[in-house]
């Protein structure tokens, strides 16, 4: 396979296939989008050319990785703050951790799906 070049748009096919690790199928990698449009678009990720819509390799990846830390984020909401600063910024940094495994396993659980379905 071709590397990618991270500055370059790509189709969705080829960055599925360059970041198979967090999306298994074309279908995941379909899936994240239809749940983010708008946001990447915003960030530039998602770009229409020539009438196909194309991947910004740099700009989905740092797009997902701050979607994620942000529902990471959000599922700590109840702690953060609860018990002093110290303890708040531990969870924090929990969570933005947890934001990389959580793409991974939202893209496993879709390839286990789609699997299932078949």
């Amino acid at each position: 396979m071709e590397p990618l070049d991270v500055n370059i748009p790509a189709t969705r096919e080829k960055y599925a296939a360059a970041r198979s690790d967090l999306f298994p199928t074309l279908g995941a990698l379909e899936w994240r989008i239809r749940q983010y449009r708008a946001e990447l678009i915003d960030a530039g990720a998602l770009l229409a050319m020539g009438g196909r819509w194309m991947v910004h390799p740099a700009r989905f990846d740092a797009a997902m990785v701050a979607i994620g830390e942000r529902h990471a984020k959000e599922s700590f909401a109840h702690i953060r703050g609860s018990r002093g600063d110290n303890r708040a910024a531990i969870h924090a940094a929990r969570a933005a951790s947890l934001a990389k495994a959580t793409l991974h396993a939202d893209a496993r659980a879709m390839a286990t799906e789609r699997k299932a379905a078949k």
